[in-house]
């Protein structure tokens, strides 16, 4: 675990630029999916991740089988991100920024295993519904006051845990495929279908 959060700090300003890219394209669409009535445009106005990289707490192999293994590790993030959200609503315009943000979860990480160079077919990423995962942060009006928005906490709120929930947890899942062989995404019951890119499932 030492040696897995050193490397960590040393990868996580390329780690952070990816994932911000990953999340502006993934996160944004669902942000308007989730928009409740009333709000007119909902989408980042800034996302950086931030120089803090998260921490590694614990790692347990789950399951070590032919042509799988799987990890649950324990994770827990207390960033710097600039994260500021623009809401436009019909009685005013404010942006809104997170701030003071903690996780804590358990990201179970899978890895299909292949015959072939670099043998790993793909990498599969979700975090476990229990324990529950934890995402706290404050939210703060930049040049306004968060009143002029009656019920946009509670909104943004609830639209982080529909975007976790449906995206992120378990059954729900991240499916990088590695080094061009076509991977089975498929959980027992899904039809089939292979990917070569990042796939949300």
């Amino acid at each position: 675990v030492k040696w897995l959060n050193k490397l960590l700090s040393k990868l996580w300003p390329f780690v952070a630029d990816a994932a911000t890219m990953v999340i502006r394209e993934s996160v944004e669409p669902l942000l308007e999916e989730y928009r409740p009535p009333g709000i007119s445009s909902l989408k980042f106005s800034k996302l950086s991740l931030g120089n803090v990289a998260p921490k590694i707490e614990g790692i347990r192999v789950q399951n070590l089988k032919k042509g799988q293994i799987i990890m649950d590790i324990d994770f827990r993030w207390g960033g710097d991100p600039n994260i500021v959200l623009a809401v436009d609503a019909v009685v005013a315009s404010i942006p809104i920024q997170l701030k003071d943000l903690q996780v804590f979860t358990i990201i179970r990480v899978i890895f299909q295993l292949a015959e072939e160079i670099p043998c790993i077919s793909a990498v599969v990423v979700a975090l476990l519904a229990e324990p529950k995962p934890r995402i706290d942060y404050t939210l703060k009006a930049v040049g306004g006051s968060l009143t002029a928005l009656p019920g946009i906490s509670d909104m943004i709120d609830d639209t982080v845990t529909s975007i976790v929930t449906d995206m992120l947890q378990w059954p729900h899942r991240i499916v990088v495929p590695l080094g061009g062989i076509p991977v089975d995404t498929r959980r027992q019951g899904d039809p089939v279908t292979h990917s070569r890119g990042l796939r949300i499932c």
